[in-house]
């Protein structure tokens, strides 16, 4: 009897524990090289990014990100696509999860590793734009590294998301189309 308490006291402890998301660091980010691309991410038990609050000179490396925000991250590489060896046009959508009611934000940063990354683009959710979930279009330049970091509107937006980048043509030079 004893025997069996002990191991469902050791069981709830084990399942109380969280379990921090493998890419919850930018210099643990998962790698992106092939499109399209597909996956159900999860920033439940992330931690923050940015201990620092943003202000105007931080802002760049944070892309307006507050302290409170929790996220994991992706780095995104190009490569030659028909022949092409300059890049390529890329879109990254990120859906809340059919699963959660959390509401994401994105951002994408670039550079050659994360100690010297810089904010390109932001999207977040708002009131206005409820409808859509939050994508970026950029033009990938093959041999440079692209961080994008999904985060939750505040501490307590976490759940799960799907994530889609892919390869797309502008059309009238504004709107990607797959």
């Amino acid at each position: 009897m004893v025997s069996i308490l002990l191991y469902f006291f050791f069981f709830l402890l084990l399942s109380s524990v969280a379990v921090i998301q493998a890419n919850d660091d930018c210099a643990d980010a998962l790698l992106i090289d092939s499109f399209p691309f597909e996956i159900t991410g999860d920033v439940r038990d992330a931690t923050s990014d940015f201990a620092t609050s943003p202000t105007d000179t931080f802002r760049n490396l944070t892309c307006g990100i507050g302290t409170e925000a929790v996220g994991v991250w992706y780095r995104i590489e190009a490569s030659s696509r028909n022949g092409s060896t300059s890049g390529m046009f890329l879109k990254a959508i990120v859906a809340d999860s059919p699963t959660t009611d959390a509401k994401f934000n994105v951002a994408l940063f670039q550079g050659s590793s994360c100690e010297d990354y810089q904010c390109m683009l932001t999207r977040e959710y708002t009131l206005e734009n409820q409808r859509t979930a939050p994508a970026l279009t950029w033009y990938a330049q093959e041999g440079v590294s692209y961080f994008l970091h999904v985060f939750g509107i505040n501490a307590l937006e976490v759940g799960m998301f799907d994530l889609t980048v892919e390869v797309c043509v502008l059309q009238y030079s504004i709107y990607c189309i797959v």
